[in-house]
């Protein structure tokens, strides 16, 4: 190590948390090579009596400062300091998920690190993230893929090369760290004990819901047979309906992970559900059937898992900080960065909270009206012009690529929410096939054409850019009458912004220049000039 790089150490190392520098938990640590294996091992060393470091034993560790003083101070004989957990600190090592020359994190990891939200930091290699926070692991797996985490009888090697964007203080993460550990790591049950007991423990798929089961079920490769017995069509595929309720719990039993109590509560949604149901013995002997003759079940994606498990606590503590108190997150508004003229969507809409005080007719107005309410408030169609414009945060910009036909594709896949919601199982059975029909390119098309003649939606070209004293920009929208502000969909009753234009500083004090249209103003009692020009980002 140079006597730059050792400079260079020693400035990153402020960022370490003054909570973990005061811990006695350090050591040094040198790269050396090793027999067999193809890349140096970091060996850890207490810098006092230069023996090796034990990871079970706190007496061969010691303080931050005399570790630092060793890297830096004391030539080449150590390659860095490092970390040992215990006492309650813990560890998340992501490996592989980091790019060295922009810094940017993968999403599976960025899903990690916003989760666990505590001091994090890259690793020496730079491709890889080292997370550090307070809290308990519960029993079980420690490593699968690019993920490891440790509470005990590990070290991290430090770096100080905070990542930007992540808390520079450790966190108490006993919660977090245990929701994260149960969706890497979901408990399975032996197979000996789901041959002895046909009606297993659930815990196979806890983050489905209900709806999901459904949906996923229903979009499966035998998604036809599914849909056909949800639907109660039974006859002409099986013998019996008592056949055809075995064959649908086959079906639930794989989508729950044999949870006896799910597969009975989503029976009773479905159109085969009659009084025999009711029947305990029937009931149980036909649930303990599908069970045995099904030999695998779904498991959610990790991948999956982590994005659903971030979405719910992101949602959660939204609610939370805002004193609402519902049970079902809202969807939040999706900005597009200014490189992107398209927003992507999310596939998840905003649920239907308040199906239970509106109920939606099925027919294509019904639709309509679902497709309405979900995205009135961030589409708008130009009747003259006859195109779509979408609200992506900073303006409204057209939709070139044509996505208000995905959301319409996911306004009627959130009909199946509506399912679990409706207690009557005949007009249960009539929104189902009810949904089948909608998924057709038939029943889409009148969605979308009845929502662009809804005055919630169709509006006139002469609404665009209205107010010229109003100037767009990438920060904000600029009333060259008075001050800079937030950009709103709609900035006046009848104005919608379309447009950017550049906003620069002069190189005279106090002065800057805006390329429009508009003519020279004062704002603030700065003067601005102003010539023509074409649309660009903010500069500042």
């Amino acid at each position: 190590m140079s006597n730059k790089e050792r400079k260079e150490y020693r400035k990153k190392l402020e960022n370490v948390p003054e909570e973990l520098k005061a811990l006695p938990n350090w050591v040094c640590y040198r790269l050396e090579e090793r027999y067999g294996q193809t890349k140096p091992t970091k060996v850890p060393y207490n810098p006092i009596t230069g023996d090796h470091a034990k990871a079970n034993d706190s007496s061969t560790w010691t303080n931050y400062g005399t570790c630092v003083t060793a890297v830096v101070e004391r030539g080449d004989e150590y390659d860095g300091i490092g970390f040992e957990f215990g006492c309650g600190y813990v560890g998340i090592d992501l490996d592989h998920c980091r790019d060295v020359e922009s810094g940017q994190i993968e999403d599976w990891a960025s899903d990690i690190v916003g989760h666990l939200d505590s001091y994090t930091e890259a690793s020496p290699s730079g491709t890889g993230a080292h997370i550090i926070c307070k809290g308990a692991l519960p029993p079980g797996g420690r490593r699968i893929g690019p993920v490891e985490m440790y509470d005990t009888a590990r070290f991290f090697t430090v770096t100080g090369e905070h990542i930007p964007g992540t808390a520079l203080t450790v966190g108490e993460r006993s919660a977090e760290l245990g929701e994260l550990h149960e969706a890497l790591f979901p408990v399975e049950v032996p197979a000996s004990q789901s041959e002895a007991t046909p009606e297993p423990a659930p815990a196979s798929n806890p983050l489905l819901t209900d709806a999901e089961v459904i949906r996923k079920a229903s979009t499966a490769a035998n998604g036809d047979k599914f849909r056909k017995l949800w639907a109660g069509e039974w006859k002409g595929d099986h013998t019996s309906q008592s056949e055809a309720d075995e064959a649908l719990c086959c079906h639930l039993a794989f989508w729950t992970g044999k949870d006896s109590d799910r597969m009975d509560v989503l029976f009773r949604q479905s159109g085969l559900y009659r009084k025999k149901w009711d029947r305990e013995d029937y009931r149980r002997e036909t649930i303990s059937r599908a069970i045995n003759r099904t030999a695998e079940t779904y498991t959610m994606s990790r991948r999956e898992r982590v994005e659903k498990l971030n979405t719910s606590l992101a949602a959660q503590r939204s609610r939370d900080a805002e004193g609402i108190q519902t049970s079902t997150p809202a969807n939040p508004c999706v900005v597009s960065g200014p490189e992107r003229q398209e927003t992507p969507i999310d596939e998840l809409a905003a649920p239907l909270a308040d199906f239970a005080d509106f109920r939606y007719s099925l027919t294509d107005l019904g639709n309509s009206e679902r497709f309405i309410r979900q995205h009135a408030q961030d589409l708008r169609y130009c009747v003259e012009t006859q195109t779509w414009h979408r609200w992506n945060g900073t303006r409204w910009e057209p939709d070139a690529l044509d996505q208000v036909c995905q959301l319409a594709k996911t306004t009627v896949r959130n009909i199946y929410d509506e399912l679990a919601l409706e207690p009557d199982p005949d007009r249960r059975k009539a929104l189902f096939k009810f949904i089948q029909k909608s998924e057709s390119e038939r029943s889409l098309n009148p969605l979308v054409n009845l929502a662009r003649t809804d005055p919630r939606i169709a509006v006139s070209v002469a609404v665009f850019d209205t107010q010229p004293h109003l100037l767009n920009c990438q920060n904000g929208t600029i009333d060259l009458r008075t001050e800079l502000l937030p950009h709103r969909r709609e900035v006046a009753p009848a104005s919608y912004t379309t447009g950017h234009c550049l906003v620069s500083r002069s190189s005279r004090e106090g002065e800057f220049h805006f390329r429009t249209t508009v003519p020279r103003r004062k704002l603030s009692g700065k003067l601005l000039w102003i010539g023509s020009g074409q649309k660009v980002l903010v500069e500042s």
